[in-house]
């Protein structure tokens, strides 16, 4: 890409950021800490940014410069900023990032939401209620990342006070949503067995806690089955959803979430979590990235009642064979 199409490539990134033109002046005018009438020749072409000028800008609005250089190639290159939670001192980090997560998603809720996400691990949705399945969800984290002694014994360790929101904050999210999708991994509950299986061969699970997360889990599915079923629906929910299983596993976690109020996407792995990023073209990009998965994968939501029956036998099966101690 040429030194003058990489300008307007980029003058046209920020006014995607900020489509009024004052509103835009004054942002940047703020950043660079500059005069608006520079501002104003820089974005008509009279001036050209400069290398720091473009960086500055770039990490404070979130656009990528990769996608801009490689957008002729038809490379698609993606602004995530991943958060580690490797050798955090304190599980308080963590919380930091999830609820980060979470008051960012807020604050995109709104009228005529859509949001869809692949998952390869339990979304907070599917255990959030689940007491004993929660606790194993955030003490397996501390075991990981923390690693200090009080997450080698699950028993003695307490949930704190300050994930006693976490439901509501969730609900209120989807409640909002016109139509969520949801692909599941098709390996996910096979995975996450074997983590609890993990836990109690290594005597940090006793017999009672392996029973207890067991039942938790499976009524967690046992709901999600009666949900998509129509049989039962939850008070805040999301007014329509397409739920698939995938026939392969796929090993990532994304989502994205859009409204009237603006766009976001999101990536977790087991050991990151990227920021969030609203960019229209990035966005379109995941959204149609996401919703590829359903060429691989089957609906079990609505109709298709077969196949979802013959979904969730082989997880309450999977459950009984890898958990029954």
């Amino acid at each position: 890409m040429s030194k003058v199409k990489l300008h307007e490539g980029f003058v046209k990134a920020l006014q995607e950021k900020i489509p009024q033109r004052a509103e835009l002046v004054n942002k940047l005018s703020e950043i660079l800490c500059i005069e608006k009438e520079p501002v104003s020749r820089r974005l008509s072409g009279r001036v050209q940014f400069s290398a720091n000028e473009i960086g500055v800008l770039s990490r404070e609005l979130g656009i990528s410069l990769d996608s801009l250089v490689y957008k002729d190639l038809h490379c698609h290159w993606f602004p995530l900023l991943l958060k580690s939670p490797l050798g955090a001192d304190s599980m308080e980090v963590l919380y930091d990032i999830m609820y980060e997560s979470l008051d960012a998603m807020n604050d995109i809720a709104g009228e005529e939401m859509e949001y869809g996400v692949v998952f390869n691990s339990l979304p907070m949705e599917y255990y959030v209620y689940y007491p004993h399945l929660m606790k194993f969800m955030f003490f397996k984290w501390g075991h990981y990342f923390v690693g200090t002694d009080e997450f080698n014994d699950f028993a003695s360790w307490e949930l704190p006070d300050r994930l006693s929101d976490l439901g509501e904050k969730i609900e209120n999210i989807l409640a909002k949503s016109e139509h969520t999708l949801y692909i599941w991994d098709e390996a996910l509950v096979w995975t996450l067995v074997n983590e609890i299986e993990y836990f109690y061969k290594m005597d940090i699970l006793k017999a009672e806690d392996l029973e207890n997360i067991k039942n938790d889990l499976k009524q967690s599915l046992e709901n999600l089955e009666r949900y998509l079923s129509g049989i039962y629906k939850p008070e805040k929910a999301s007014k329509n959803i397409s739920f698939y299983v995938s026939n392969m596993n796929f090993g990532v976690s994304s989502h994205y979430l859009s409204s009237e109020k603006g766009r976001q996407y999101g990536f977790k792995t087991n050991f990151t979590f990227s920021s969030s990023v609203t960019n229209s073209a990035d966005f379109d990009e995941i959204r149609d990235w996401i919703n590829s998965f359903k060429n691989i994968s089957v609906l079990i939501s609505g109709s298709g009642p077969l196949d979802r029956k013959l979904f969730f036998i082989k997880q309450y099966k999977l459950i009984d064979d890898f958990l029954n101690k």
